[in-house]
């Protein structure tokens, strides 16, 4: 897939060195957090953006240089 916005479970499982399964339980996690906040969600994958915050505290610029309309 080529410049993705979302990361998918088999590269979060990848990055924390944990199982898929225990990925798509996060991923889960966090887009329950972001549907009560009123965003939008595709299950199975999480925003790259949102990922970061929430697990390494910091936003990625988007390609147009923009941050992140997402508040962890």
């Amino acid at each position: 897939m080529k410049n993705s916005n979302f990361y998918n479970a088999v590269e979060i499982a990848e990055m924390l060195e944990i199982s898929r399964s225990k990925a798509y339980m996060i991923i889960k996690d966090l887009n329950v957090e972001l549907a009560n906040k009123g965003y939008r969600y595709i299950a199975g994958r999480i925003s790259k953006r949102y990922f970061n915050l929430r697990y390494y505290d910091y936003d990625v610029p988007d390609t147009a240089g923009k941050s992140s309309p997402i508040d962890a």
